[in-house]
């Protein structure tokens, strides 16, 4: 179970459990029409909710545990980039340079995106005009993203890239 499949698997639990959704509704102290969304995957559930959900259908404390571990890890990738948001895109890429500066050995596994080191400028404003951002602070980022890949000539430094 991860964060994307946390709804499904909390509906599979409750459908499990014998209970209807208006009664586990009621015992987690929200609407239905709110536990129909987190089941559906259409809204997030905080780690509040969750517990109110799993305490209403009554799991073990094991199952719980599980749950509650993808929870909280969901809400802190949620406020990680909340912050980086508030921060700017452009200083979160100088944040991330300092610290391959301070790194001899660096290992590098990213499926869906080619490593921001190894980013073209091309790619780079593809990447983050999705992000609705202002053309000043686009041409920023593209030029921090870019000031970060100094550290690939460096001789002192060792990069694997998968």
């Amino acid at each position: 179970m991860n964060r994307s499949t946390l709804g499904s698997a909390l509906r599979e639990l409750r459908k499990s459990s014998g209970l209807e959704a208006k009664a586990v509704a009621r015992g987690a102290a929200m609407s239905s029409s709110k536990l129909s969304k987190i089941e559906n995957g259409n809204t997030a559930p905080s780690v509040t909710d969750v517990d109110c959900i799993l305490t209403a259908i009554g799991v073990s404390n094991e199952a719980k545990a599980e749950f509650m571990a993808v929870a909280r890890e969901a809400a802190t990738e949620v406020t990680a980039w909340r912050l980086v948001r508030r921060l700017g895109y452009s200083r979160k890429q100088q944040q991330v340079q300092a610290l391959e500066a301070q790194t001899a050995l660096l290992r590098l596994f990213q499926p869906a995106l080619i490593p921001g080191l190894l980013q073209t400028p091309e790619y780079v404003r593809a990447v983050f005009t999705r992000e609705s951002l202002g053309e000043v602070e686009l041409e920023r980022t593209i030029g921090a993203r870019l000031a970060r890949q100094r550290v690939l000539y460096s001789r002192e430094k060792t990069f694997r890239f998968v």
